[in-house]
This record gives C-alpha cells, sequence and structure tokens, in this order.
C-alpha cells in the first residue's frame, strides 16, 4: 500500500485557500500531528526541554527561534552541508526586519537541533559575538544519540521527537528542506496556523516524498 496523503480530498481543497497558502503542507501536517499527537511522558520531556526557554507570551522583547542543523545522517548522498554561519545569516536578516517592525531590540532565544554534537560547540563561540542578545541552547544529549547507532534505540527516537516538538513551537525556523525533519516541522506547523512564512530553508524547496507501506 502507498499512502500519498498529498492528494487532497477536492471536497475541502477549494476552501483550504482561505485558511493556508500551501493546501499540501496543511494535509500532510493534519497526519502528522495525529500520529504525534502528545502523551503524559513526551508532554512531561517537552516542558523540560523548554525550561531554558522564557515564555514567549509574556516578554515581548524576546523572539523564539529555531534551528535545525543536519551534520551525519546522509549528508553525503542526498544533501549539502551549510556552515552554521548561513543558518545565522537567516536569523540576523529576520530578526532585523523584526526590530524594524516592533521598533524596539529583540533578544533571540535560539534553540538548535542538530545530530553533530561539534555543531554545538561552534555554536557556543559564535554566540560571543551578539553580545548577549543571542541565548542558544540545545538538547546536547539528543544530539549526541542521534549522531551514533543509538539514535534507532527508543531514548534517541524520544530526543528526536522532542527536538522536532520544540521547533515547531518556536517563532522561526532556519533548516534544510532536504531534510525529513525540516519538513516535518513546517508541516506541523502549517496546521496550527498558516506559518509556511516563519520557514526557511537553505536548499530545497518543500516537497512531500510518499512512502511505502508493506502490512508484515
Amino acid at each position: 500500500m502507498i499512502l500519498i496523503p498529498r492528494a487532497v480530498p477536492s471536497e475541502i481543497l477549494s476552501r483550504l485557500d482561505i485558511v493556508s497558502s500551501n493546501p499540501v503542507m496543511w494535509w500532510v501536517g493534519q497526519f502528522a500531528t495525529y500520529v504525534l499527537r502528545p502523551t503524559p511522558e513526551t508532554e512531561r520531556i517537552e516542558r523540560k526541554a523548554k525550561a531554558n526557554r522564557r515564555p514567549r507570551d509574556f516578554q515581548k522583547n524576546i523572539t523564539t527561534i529555531g534551528i535545525h542543523v543536519r551534520g551525519t545522517d546522509k549528508l553525503d548522498s542526498e544533501a549539502k552541508s551549510y556552515p552554521l554561519e548561513e543558518y545565522f545569516k537567516q536569523v540576523e536578516i529576520h530578526l532585523a526586519i523584526k526590530e524594524r517592525i516592533e521598533g524596539f531590540p529583540i533578544t533571540a532565544h535560539i534553540f538548535l537541533a542538530t545530530d553533530e554534537p561539534k555543531v554545538i560547540q561552534e555554536a557556543g563561540k559564535l554566540e560571543q559575538k551578539y553580545n548577549g542578545t543571542w541565548i542558544i541552547w540545545a538538547n546536547e544529549s539528543a544530539a549526541k544519540e542521534a549522531s551514533t547507532s543509538f539514535s534507532r534505540f527508543e531514548s534517541g527516537i524520544m530526543g528526536i521527537l522532542i527536538d522536532v516538538l520544540v521547533l515547531a513551537d518556536c517563532e522561526f525556523v532556519v533548516c534544510t528542506f532536504s531534510s525529513n525533519i525540516c519538513r516535518l516541522v513546517a508541516e506541523l506547523k502549517e496546521v496550527e496556523v498558516d506559518k509556511q512564512g516563519e520557514v526557511v530553508s537553505l536548499d530545497s524547496s518543500y516537497h512531500f516524498i510518499p512512502f511505502a507501506y508493506v502490512p508484515s
């Protein structure tokens, strides 16, 4: 059986233009949201992962930004590696626009998700140049597990799931659509509100890849 959720039902397609600029992304996001519906355990771990972030609803001068850097998975065969500075450049552009609109300086709380621990170390060094206006935090244990065979174990899968949920909750995300993680984050954000413009990809445009399911 081939699962192709991008086949949006004709009965609702014409009405989707009212709520979404990308009906396909919205439709796929409905499936993803249902599959990833929270459990008490995932909610507990997600709250713990977000503990380093100040509540965005109570302080208007703080914005939450997510960065997903694909470091080890299939880079040689499927995707190009981008330096961290390229991700930061998009963050700088976003903050400059937001500060011009708001009329006051913005502090960025940046969640960095990656499967390469060295990227987190590099981000810590780059953070210093922003003089406290950028606060970078990461799920370091998830990065270490994702960079090894442990990513296939339960703890590794849970770490990836939490990264996805935290990224989807950020106001602005920079990633690469060649990554399944990045596309999943965009789909989850699209369901909540039409936030497609708040996900910036450094490489390809959004696309859905159907997959085959063979019952055992």
